[in-house]
């Protein structure tokens, strides 16, 4: 849209950003303090009509009002069928409860990031963290991160072929247009197709980050509930607070545009690991894909679907 009055943004104005920035749907600039200038477009009603154009920028500190600036009320419109929660998990499905200090789950999976992959789980977030945390990652010289942000977004982060430990460049994210629902069980997503990074929210796409030449794969395994360090355990950081389940690791493009998440997912040729979270006791988080990549679990605590706690001494659910 553009004329009438000024579009006030919240993205902040850099006169170089968009030089460099992504073709395709730019974030912010980088965040270099609050009291930075603030990007309007669209020029307004006072400006000549060369100048009443949506690509049109200008930029004035936040505190600033005048009276050829305002802003637009925009309501999103969900497609029909796209649900904005899941369907609750059937009875029998339990979950694993991470404490966002220790508990974390290390897996023998390792994800090659320089393939076509997708990463899933259903996860139920009470509270907004504090810094980004991870629900599934191998971040350390390589591959991928993946989990939500402080700003209640969810993110995924993706070695774009530079040393992620020597260049702070090395990353390439991708966040949510989404909010991520508080309380309530969700199905997130990362796909990567060899070239472009996407996101998914219970189903809807989010947005896409591209332009990877190459990436690097993590020399690390992968960890649920946090990102593991070059040791291994026990010093994971990004720790993850919630409750997780129905986690899946394909090594192919599972989704590509909106859909329906399942309650409970299936293995096929393409899962290298599955986690349904049906066990209910132990330490062990075991594999369904048939691939026997069983996970160590730390501290996790078992909860029933809900998010009830479980006794230790309940009968074990061993269905496949």
């Amino acid at each position: 849209m553009h004329g009438n009055v000024w579009e006030w943004c919240h993205d902040q104005a850099s006169l170089s950003y968009y030089k460099t920035s992504p073709t395709d749907d730019p974030p912010s600039a980088a965040d270099v303090g609050q009291d930075y200038h603030r990007a309007c477009r669209g020029g307004s009603f006072l400006r000549h009509a060369r100048e009443i154009r949506s690509a049109k920028r200008a930029f004035w500190a936040p505190e600033k009002c005048f009276f050829d600036i305002g802003f637009r009320v925009a309501a999103e419109i969900r497609e029909p069928g796209l649900p904005s929660a899941i369907p609750p998990a059937e009875q029998g499905q339990h979950a694993l409860l991470f404490d966002g200090k220790n508990a974390s789950v290390q897996t023998p999976v390792k994800l090659d990031v320089r393939k076509p992959f997708t990463v899933e789980a259903i996860i139920t977030l009470p509270v907004i963290p504090d810094e980004p945390t991870f629900v599934i990652s191998d971040l350390q010289t390589g591959g991928l991160g993946f989990g939500p942000t402080p700003e209640g977004k969810l993110q995924s982060s993706l070695n774009a072929g530079k040393n992620g430990r020597a260049d702070h460049d090395g990353y390439k994210s991708v966040e949510s247009r989404d909010d991520i629902l508080m309380n309530t069980p969700i199905h997130v997503a990362a796909t990567f197709d060899g070239q472009i990074l996407t996101l998914f929210v219970n189903g809807k796409m989010q947005r896409e980050q591209r332009h990877f030449d190459t990436t690097l794969n993590s020399p690390l395994t992968v960890m649920l509930g946090g990102n593991p360090n070059d040791n291994g355990l026990p010093s994971p950081s990004g720790m993850f607070s919630g409750a997780m389940r129905e986690i899946r690791i394909s090594n192919t493009v599972r989704y590509d545009a909106h859909f329906t998440p399942a309650t409970r997912h299936e293995t096929d040729e393409h899962t290298l690991a599955l986690y349904h979270c049906d066990k209910n006791k132990g330490d062990q988080l075991t594999d369904h894909s048939g691939n026997n990549n069983h996970g160590q679990i730390v501290g996790a605590k078992w909860v029933t679907y809900n998010g009830s706690a479980i006794d230790n001494d309940s009968e074990v659910d061993a269905s496949p």
